[in-house]
C-alpha cells in the first residue's frame, strides 16, 4: 500500500513504532493543514493475487508514480 500526498501538502513521512500495541511495522504521513482548504491525499494498493508483479518492489513504485503523475493532471 502507498500513500499518495500533493507536494504542496506534504511535510515528511516517518516510521511508526515497531513495537507496542496497535498498529506496527507502518508508516506516518504529516502533511500541512490549513482552515478551509481539504487535505487531499490518496491511497494505492498492488494486490500481488491479482497481478504477480506487484511482488516487485520497483513495479510497485513505477505504479505508484504513474498514479501520482495521473493525479496531477487533474490538478487535485
Amino acid at each position: 500500500m502507498g500513500l499518495l500526498v500533493p507536494t504542496a501538502q506534504f511535510i515528511r513521512y516517518e516510521e511508526a513504532p515497531t513495537e507496542g500495541e496497535g498498529i506496527i511495522q507502518t508508516h506516518l504521513a504529516a502533511i500541512k493543514l490549513s482552515e478551509g482548504v481539504p487535505a487531499r491525499y490518496a491511497f494505492f494498493t498492488g494486490w500481488e493475487l491479482q497481478n504477480s508483479s506487484f511482488t516487485d518492489e520497483s513495479y510497485f513504485k513505477e505504479q505508484l508514480a504513474n498514479a501520482a503523475l495521473k493525479l496531477d493532471e487533474i490538478s487535485w
